[in-house]
């Protein structure tokens, strides 16, 4: 009877220990998530916003003018770790700027994050690169966590 009550209470135990393991490590993920929104809210906003001009928004960006945002932007590489990629969307879903100079010019059929995004909405998940606008960034890794945020 003791070994039965032990056995029992050792599987209540266990329980308990894997659904709070479970409940922490989506808290944490929740955590994580809001606080790269709120990163990329502030490169966009505080950093890449004062780089452009009127004239940066209206075709993709090329020769000098994308090696001066290319070096404005290295910083943001090099002070934080979980910034991989940056791009800058025009209106039609030309990818008018990228650190990667190879999508630049780039028209993939326009996905539904970066449709709300340029209604004004931002917009933020996990994906698992499949889209066609991702296929330069799969040597990045496996998933990665993609924000977009509206500049105006």
């Amino acid at each position: 009877m003791v070994a039965r009550f032990a056995l029992t209470s050792l599987a209540v135990f266990m329980l308990i220990g894997i659904a709070i393991t479970v409940y922490r490590a989506h808290d944490v993920r929740e955590r994580e998530e809001r606080a790269a929104v709120v990163r990329a809210e502030f490169v966009a906003h505080a950093v890449v916003r004062p780089l452009l001009q009127p004239d940066d928004l209206a075709s993709p960006i090329a020769g000098d003018r994308y090696d001066q945002i290319d070096q404005a932007l290295g910083w943001v590489f090099r002070s934080d770790a979980g910034v991989e990629r940056i791009k800058i969307w025009g209106t039609d879903g030309t990818v008018l700027f990228s650190d990667d100079p190879g999508q630049v010019g780039f028209r993939p059929p326009m996905g539904e994050d970066l449709r709300l995004a340029l209604r004004g909405e931002p917009q933020s998940d996990v994906s698992t690169l499949d889209a066609p606008e991702n296929v330069r960034d799969r040597n990045l890794a496996d998933r990665l966590f993609e924000t977009y945020v509206p500049l105006r």
